[in-house]
């Protein structure tokens, strides 16, 4: 997961990553980030999301990060290491990680819907899909095509617009 590849890189330490009923059965002194539409998830947010909404709530020994299905829990989960945790990243392979023996519990609570609902960024880099997650866009548009093949975010990570302009 995203998660678990970022909290290595920041810590050295790799995360398990397991579902909501082996976290049931596990001790329950350990801090657990709930990513999602989890049974945490709907204990603090009923009703409907907008396009790509997230939320990062604390609860009880966790850390709920979900939002609006297919980019919301992703863009929850960027948003938490860049403003929880401090990474930032510059490009699509070179970005500053801070180094931590301990992973703190951040304190963060954010609830954010974009007010635009299309975001792109115009830069090469962001033909990486992966990139463009991180930067929070959301589309490919029709004149990047001319130079080069678009990369479009898969399906399982929520898809993305795809802008097509006409003459």
């Amino acid at each position: 997961s995203t998660l678990q590849k970022e909290l290595l890189m920041i810590s050295g330490d790799s995360i398990p990553v397991i579902s909501e009923t082996e976290a049931s059965k596990a001790r329950k002194s350990l801090f657990r980030f709930h990513i999602g539409a989890t049974k945490h998830a709907a204990a603090v947010h009923s009703g409907e999301w907008s396009e790509d909404e997230i939320l990062i709530h604390p609860v009880k020994g966790g850390m709920v990060l979900t939002g609006h299905p297919g980019r919301g829990p992703i863009y929850a989960v960027n948003t938490l290491i860049e403003e929880g945790y401090g990474v930032r990243w510059w490009t699509s392979t070179e970005a500053d990680y801070p180094d931590r023996d301990i992973l703190p519990v951040p304190d963060i609570k954010i609830s954010y819907a974009p007010p635009v609902k299309i975001r792109e960024a115009s830069v090469l880099d962001a033909y990486d899909a992966d990139f463009r997650l991180r930067l929070k866009g959301n589309a490919v548009s029709r004149i990047r095509w001319a130079t080069e093949n678009p990369r479009y975010i898969p399906k399982d990570k929520g898809g993305c617009h795809r802008l097509l302009f006409f003459e």
